[in-house]
């Protein structure tokens, strides 16, 4: 049951217990697979999986060599995507809905700084 109102979050509830987005996504997964006629090729299924084995090596790097790489494009881009809309501003009065809409070059700057030593 999905349930959602101006004021509260969305909640996925299955028999009566509220699931973890996790759970929401896997679950959604499952019934989608169970009603979709769309075929992946073993190609493309290789494919996703390499790329998911590669994300995981990255973030099994030592702490000091994470901690001192420079921020890429990449990570900026999904941190953007994952925030939360209708939050209340920090002080700068910046939110999060104007940080995802930022253009290419306002991207670059933020990175820029980011990666300032």
């Amino acid at each position: 049951m999905v349930r959602a109102t101006d004021s509260v979050p969305l909640h996925w509830k299955r028999k009566n217990t509220v699931l973890t987005k996790r759970q929401a996504a896997n679950h959604l997964v499952k019934q989608f697979s169970q009603v979709s006629d769309i075929t992946v090729c073993n190609q493309r299924r290789h494919e996703v999986h390499q790329e998911i084995r590669e994300k995981k090596k990255v973030t099994q790097q030592p702490t000091d060599e994470i901690m001192t790489c420079p921020f890429v494009m990449e990570e900026l881009e999904g941190t953007l995507k994952v925030m939360q809309n209708g939050r209340s501003p920090e002080p700068d009065n910046i939110t999060n809905e104007m940080l995802a809409h930022l253009g290419f070059q306002a991207k670059r700057k933020i990175l820029g700084l980011f990666n300032t030593n």
